[in-house]
């Protein structure tokens, strides 16, 4: 009678490991976006941040973000990705108007289902940023020239516009005009 409750129990043991063993671990869950609050009004650069779901202290993995007009992310305008102890970055170069974020969570188990999706509104550049110029203005400063130009950029999303500052330096000038002039 104890030989075959051993064995019994044994058995159930042994169940309870191959079973434990034979479940695939989840994937992480998709992480909550914390800031800015949807539909909020932003200034660039901005910082994103959302919820933790991963270790931190996994090095495998992390976090990977977007960022659209559209809010079906058809094209996108920025993505990037984070270590698991990053939740949050800076996104930077957009252009005045209505943008949708979203962030996934990935780690050695899977990858989560995207987050629910958020806008934010950029008004402008924030304060110790630099305004887009308009174009072909040039400031002359005695001694060289800064000239902006708009450039477009091409990312595997689609084409994006970004501003890009080209410097020309040129001999010192006695007497320069120190403004701002159109050419």
């Amino acid at each position: 009678m104890r030989l075959r409750r051993l064995s019994f129990l044994a058995a159930v043991q042994l169940l309870i490991m191959l079973s434990s063993a034979a479940r695939p671990a989840a994937a992480p869950s998709a992480p909550t976006l914390l800031t800015p609050a949807n539909g909020a009004s932003a200034t660039v650069p901005l910082k994103i941040t959302w919820s933790s779901t991963l270790n931190p202290a996994n090095i495998n993995g992390g976090y990977n973000w977007q960022v659209s007009k559209s809010s079906t992310f058809s094209t996108l305008v920025l993505g990037d990705s984070t270590n698991p102890a990053t939740t949050e970055d800076m996104v930077s170069g957009l252009a005045n108007g209505t943008y949708f974020w979203r962030v996934q969570a990935v780690d050695n188990t899977g990858q989560s289902a995207w987050s629910a999706a958020r806008s934010f509104v950029v008004t402008g550049p924030g304060p110790g940023s630099l305004a887009a110029p308009v174009s072909g203005l040039v400031a002359e400063h005695a001694g060289y020239d800064v000239m902006w130009l708009t450039a477009a950029a091409s990312s595997a999303a689609g084409a994006a516009f970004a501003w890009r500052a080209l410097a020309w330096l040129r001999r010192p000038r006695t007497g320069a005009a120190v403004g701002a002039t159109a050419r």
